[in-house]
């Protein structure tokens, strides 16, 4: 499981490089990453990151393993087809997590 110091050093990295204006108008995005549970209110001018899903249907729901996550944030790595056919990233709607990790400096 992604140990709460991990995910907290990943999330105060992407204050650092959060990029304006990615997003025109507020996106609700909900994390399940190993049990740990985050929504992310993003705009074009920032974002908010609240602890649990506080909200019934996110624009983007993504649940997605930590070693995936991890390769993506620290390795650059780009997911292939694979890993959203075998379960290790699922999301409802991809192409608004690739916006999401464009915001943050990352590519998917």
């Amino acid at each position: 499981m992604l140990e709460q110091e991990n995910f907290q050093k990943i999330f105060a990295e992407v204050e650092r490089d959060f990029k304006k204006n990615v997003f025109k108008e507020k996106k609700i995005f909900y994390f399940n990453i190993e049990g740990i549970e985050k929504t992310v209110t993003i705009d074009s001018n920032g974002f908010t990151v609240e602890d649990g899903k506080t909200i019934d249907n996110p624009d983007c729901h993504c649940e997605i393993k930590r070693e995936i996550l991890e390769k993506i944030w620290y390795e650059k790595y780009k997911p292939s087809f694979i890993d959203f056919v075998s379960g290790k990233i699922r999301a409802n709607n991809p192409y608004l997590l690739k916006e999401f990790m464009r915001a943050f400096g990352r590519q998917i």
